[in-house]
Parts: C-alpha cells; structure tokens; sequence
C-alpha cells in the first residue's frame, strides 16, 4: 500500500500592519474615549480578528457612555497604508410622543426631556436626569420607553405619563387639643399642584375647635414655585393664628400671631442610593399676647425676624430607610423689637438667640413584612427662648397620651420606637380596605429650662405607651383610633389616665 498523502498544512491568516483606525460617523463619543478603546489593536502583523476587536472594544466603550443606540461596524474595504476604517450607526431619535397625559400640557412634558428630543442620540444618563426632573411633581409618574423607530436607522421615544388630578381637597375630625380647650378638631384643606402648567402649587388649611371656635384657629396658605430644570423650589406661606388658652397656675395666655416666610430648597448632588437638600429659609414673626393674672391683663406682643438653614439627607437601602436633618436657627437682631421686649416675655432672652435641633430616623423592614421605626430629635438653645422658639413635646406626633405641647424647653430631647404589622387589608378586599395596620409604640421625652426663677421647675419628663390601628377605605377615606397611656405626671395629665385618640378624615 502507498503511505497516506499528508493533510495540507492550514493557511496562515492574512496578516497586515494597522497604523490607523479611521473612524467614520461619530458625533458624541469624545476622541480621547475612541483613542483609548483602539489603542490595543494598532501595531504590526494584525488580523482581522484585531480589526473585530477594535470594532467590540469601540461600541462597548460607546455602551459604557450610556449610548445604547450606537453600533458599530467594519465595511467591506482593503487596507491599504496601515489604515482601517470603522464605521459608527448612531440611531437618532426620530419621534417623540406623550402618551396618556390628562392634566398636564405635553408640550412643557416634551420639553423636559431634551435628551429625547427628535434628532438627538440618546444616552442614558441624560434620560435619567431628564426622567427625575419630570418625576418631581407630585401626582404625575412619567416612563421613557425607546423602541426601533418607524424609519431606518431611528428610534421613537415615548414619555409614558400616569397622572391624577392636581386638585386636592380633604377634611378632618380628630381630639388632638392643648391645655384647657375643647378637645374636638376640624381642619380643612384645598391644594392645586400644577398652577400655570408649571407645577406651581398653591393650598389653603383651616383649623379650628368646633365647639368654641374662638379658643382656636388657625389659617395657612402656601405657595410652592418649582424650577425642575435647576431642581429648585421655592416656598412662600403665610400662618395667622389665635388662641384662648388657659395654661398653668390660673395663668391664662391669650395669643394672636402671624407668621410669614420663605424656603429655598437647593438638591444637592447625590451618590446612587443617597439624596440630600439644603434649606435656606426666613420668617417674619408678629405675636400679639397677654398674660392675666387675677384678673389683670398686661399686654406682651412681640414682633421678630428669623433666619434657618437646614440640611436634609435620605438614605434608601434593602432592608428600609435612613433620614436624617440638622438645622440651625437665628434670631436676627435688628429686624424686630428691642432686646428688653424679649426680656419682657422671657427673663434671660433676647433678639439674637440661637437653637439647633438635629432628627435621625431609622425604618427597618422586619420578616414578615413588619415594620420597626425608631426616632431621634432634639434641641439645644443658646439662651432661655421666648415661648414661641421653644421645643415641645406633648401629643399624637411626639409622646402621645399628653395633650398637644404639653411642655416646652428651651433644650430637649424625644425618643420614639414603633413596630408596625403588614398590611391587613391585603386578606379581606384590597378594593375595600387599600391599607389596613395596627401598631405598638413607646416614647420618651426629656426638657430643660435655662436660667429658670427660685421655685420654678427647670426639668420635665414625659413617657407613654399605646397601640393603635389606622386604615384607608376606597382611597378616599381614612381613620385611626389610639389607646394611649402617659407614664409620667405632667403640667395637665396625670399617669396612667387612659387616652383614646381618634381621626377621621375624607379626601379627594
């Protein structure tokens, strides 16, 4: 037998120099990025699995830049002096479109997406930036969704929009009441959250005892101008209030008093999973009271201008939410009365006072979909403070089982812990009962008085526990009912005397 011929060897790839890469059709990639994703693929003695590479390293550096409609190709060509030419599809945005908007103007929604503008090459990081701004205004959640466009070589982007009506309306019942009044409270509010097709919004709330409407009441209305394209806001309010309140030792303190102010809330820029803003703000502050004792009525009004710079942080996470604030207010001197009007008020106080309150938070998502808060917030003052400055503790919202501001200090602390069920409503009929939860709490508050008179206390305490439930009924409906238990004697309560705490409210 003749021997078996041998197996041809294989061809040897076609080898050549690349001395340049020639790219062709690039419109956003900066050159410095395109250097240095073909820089590996330029020398001697290349193949065409170099030029492959030069071609994936380019489009995943585009990738890498948030442009996900760009590809990448290799023409049919012959290399001739080194050089190789790739060519770059960008696929521009041919047509934008608003879907489902029914109370906001698609225009202005169009607007604020420049990054999906018709012609433009998208890029994600401008459809993230453009889609916060957008998803600022209460009430409207609005979705960018690209897809191949109805022409070559396109993409259609459409601004997917769930939006309710900017009107807002509700009304309240609960007992929330201070010292010496009648225990019912009604408060009401309108609001309309997108004045002008700006996203302006504008509420009023009225609060006041129906059953002797000249101990309390209170009226605020609030203007709040959003600026999404520089993601400021900026919020004008007024307050006027007044009181008939009898408070201790058979001192009655009798108040009317306005408030005007300002907030500019400034975004700072975040990291992913972390957002925080700075607050600069001033109030305008005109108290007009007296104080009777045994009959005789001495008039002490004051009138003030203050000034708050405060910062705010939230920090989102799998197992729940960290917040956290720190503020500082001032008293400006010069811009309201005289040092000895605040004397008047308060011995030791004056015009130029200054606190500092600090919160931190903490919801931890616990098995089974429970719920554990805990709570922080504090005060700290840098003389004795005239009544109006003071930190309060008392009430639903800080160591319920007191009346509301029970006690005041001028430095002071609060504790809360609250453990929260899953949402029950999820077992009866979720069309019925949209949130249904019953919770447990504990809280503790400790206040100081500085440079108090001989005889006057300078220390308060106050402590409760209590459990509650609160639901929502048709999406219009709310209540909650508390059993609270105050711990510790106070000015007006006395330990272990049972509160039942109750809301019900409606709202549009």
């Amino acid at each position: 037998d003749e021997p078996a011929a041998a197996a041809p060897a294989p061809a040897a790839a076609n080898r050549f120099d690349i001395l340049e890469y020639q790219v062709q059709g690039n419109t956003v990639l900066p050159v410095v990025d395109i250097e240095e994703a073909i820089y590996p693929f330029l020398g001697p003695d290349k193949t065409i699995d170099d030029v492959e590479g030069a071609r994936a390293a380019l489009e995943k550096r585009y990738a890498d830049r948030g442009y996900i409609t760009v590809a990448v190709n290799i023409p049919e060509q012959t290399v001739r002096e080194g050089v190789v030419r790739l060519e770059v599809a960008e696929a521009r945005v041919g047509r934008l479109r608003v879907r489902n908007s029914r109370y906001y103007s698609l225009g202005r929604i169009k607007d604020a997406a420049p990054s999906l503008a018709e012609g433009t090459v998208p890029q994600l990081a401008g459809i993230q930036r453009d889609s916060e701004v957008l998803n600022r205004l209460p009430g409207r959640t609005v979705t960018p969704q690209l897809k191949a466009g109805t022409e070559p070589g396109t993409v259609d982007a459409d601004l997917n929009v769930e939006d309710e009506s900017p009107f807002q309306a509700s009304v309240e019942l609960n007992n929330q009441y201070s010292a010496d009044t009648k225990h019912l409270r009604v408060s009401g509010s309108v609001g309309y959250d997108n004045l002008w097709q700006l996203g302006h919004s504008f509420s009023l709330q009225y609060t006041t005892a129906p059953e002797d409407p000249d101990q309390t009441s209170a009226i605020a209305a609030t203007y709040t101008a959003r600026i999404p394209e520089w993601k400021q806001s900026l919020v004008l309010y007024g307050i006027s209030s007044r009181s008939n309140v009898a408070t201790l030792g058979g001192v009655n303190v009798l108040g009317d008093g306005t408030v005007i102010g300002a907030r500019g809330v400034l975004p700072l820029p975040g990291l992913p999973d972390f957002y925080h803003t700075l607050m600069l703000g001033m109030d305008w502050k005109d108290f007009g009271e007296s104080q009777e004792f045994g009959g005789i009525q001495s008039k002490t009004p004051i009138t003030y201008t203050t000034a708050t710079i405060e910062y705010n942080a939230t920090r989102p996470d799998a197992q729940g939410l960290t917040t956290a604030s720190l503020s500082a207010t001032f008293g400006l001197r010069g811009l309201g009365d005289p040092d000895d009007k605040f004397a008047q008020k308060r011995s030791g106080a004056s015009g130029d006072f200054a606190y500092y309150r600090a919160s931190l938070e903490r919801q931890q998502a616990l098995p089974a979909d429970f719920e554990l808060t805990a709570r922080l917030d504090g005060q700290l003052a840098s003389q004795p403070l005239i009544s109006n400055e003071q930190f309060s503790a008392g009430g639903v919202s800080t160591v319920p089982g007191y009346v509301e501001s029970e006690e005041l200090g001028d430095n002071g602390w609060i504790a809360a812990l609250r453990l929260t069920t899953p949402n029950l409503g999820q077992w009866i009929d979720p069309s019925l009962v949209e949130d249904w939860r019953v919770y447990a709490y504990g809280d503790y508050a400790e206040l100081w008085l500085q440079d108090v008179n001989p005889g006057q206390d300078d220390e308060f305490q106050l402590a409760s526990v209590g459990f509650g439930t609160r639901v929502k009924l048709l999406n219009h409906l709310t209540g909650s009912v508390d059993l609270a238990v105050p711990l510790i004697d106070a000015s007006d309560t006395r330990a272990n005397d049972i509160r039942i705490l109750f809301t019900l409210g409606a709202s549009l």
